[in-house]
């Protein structure tokens, strides 16, 4: 193999390494029947609550509230919202992030 053609294959390959880089990453809010309002529970896992009063028994549509907010330094703040008024947010690295389900994110 000449060194035009290896070059031209590393960079081929360097390109496809790029490309798959961007890897998504998958979050699930906490199970509806963790979020309690007695006792109140201030963090499940690497989700902190924002001061929500009620149970969250059922998880409330995505067009209820929030669900993805922009924060600074390329940080997105992931809501996840239940039906009695609980919610829980979680601060994640990403340039791009997707609520999926009532109670799943894609970041990028």
């Amino acid at each position: 193999m000449s060194k035009r053609h290896l070059f031209g294959f590393v960079c081929v390959l360097m390109l496809l390494g790029w490309a798959g880089g961007a890897q998504a990453t998958d979050y699930a809010c906490p199970a509806a029947n963790l979020v309690n309002c007695e006792p109140a529970q201030k963090k499940i896992g690497a989700w902190n609550d924002n001061g929500g009063m009620m149970t969250g028994n059922t998880f409330a549509p995505n067009n209820m509230c929030a669900n993805v907010i922009d924060l600074p330094n390329g940080m997105k703040r992931l809501l996840c919202c239940y039906k009695k008024c609980g919610v829980f947010y979680q601060d994640v690295k990403a340039t791009e992030c997707t609520k999926t389900s009532e109670s799943q994110f894609s970041c990028k």
